[in-house]
């Protein structure tokens, strides 16, 4: 890395910090053809993304809702790889006081083209509504609505899935947000969401910021 990078690397991510915005996180992305590739994006300060795997057995609605967050990507066919399937949790304590406030999973589908939305919907029941915002022409949304059913021994709760659509020069990048928490369905979360899509990158190798 040259100077005059490392020097933009230094005023980008002090623009970052100052925006609230915390560290570059970088993940590898498998695919069934080609060279492996790079996914990064960043969180807000007071988020965290934990993997599925080290979630401890205390957080609530974990599983269920990261199964929810990919039915929608398995529609569309074959998945190139599956990326992230992690859980946004607030600073805690402990892990015994782990507490997921929404889940995030990003997956390449071997989609050519713009994404077709109705590749990537679910029937409408008398229990969920959905709607589509085409963002751009390289960009949709979907946002989903139901009351499910987590679990035999409580009372069904809304569950909100926010889906974006996302053209790339290898395929569809599917990126989509799931949560049962009344606070993660508001006007904040969804401005939330969408900003860090916005961060949002894949490629041959790391970006420097």
């Amino acid at each position: 890395m040259n100077l005059q990078t490392q020097l933009a690397k230094r005023r980008a991510e002090k623009l970052y910090r100052e925006g609230g915005w915390g560290p570059q996180l970088t993940f590898p992305v498998k695919r069934a053809a080609g060279k492996p590739l790079v996914f990064q994006c960043r969180l807000p300060n007071g988020l965290a993304l934990i993997e599925v795997q080290k979630l401890a057995a205390a957080a609530r609605g974990a599983p269920t809702a990261v199964g929810k967050a990919t039915t929608a990507l398995e529609r569309a066919g074959e998945a190139a790889g599956v990326i992230v399937v992690g859980a946004l949790c607030p600073p805690r304590a402990s892990d015994a006081e782990l507490e997921v406030l929404a889940t995030m999973t990003v997956a390449l589908a071997d989609v050519k083209g713009p994404p077709n939305p109705e590749d990537f919907m679910l029937a409408e029941t008398e229990r969920s509504t959905q709607e589509v915002t085409k963002i751009s022409d390289k960009a949709t949304m979907i946002r989903r609505l139901s009351v499910e059913s987590l679990d035999q021994a409580q009372e069904p709760v809304p569950m909100l899935v926010v889906q974006y659509l996302l053209e790339s020069q290898f395929g569809a990048l599917v990126w989509a947000f799931s949560t049962t928490h009344h606070e993660m369905f508001g006007q904040w979360a969804r401005d939330m969401y969408a900003k860090v899509v916005e961060t949002g990158w894949i490629g041959t190798k790391p970006r420097p910021y």
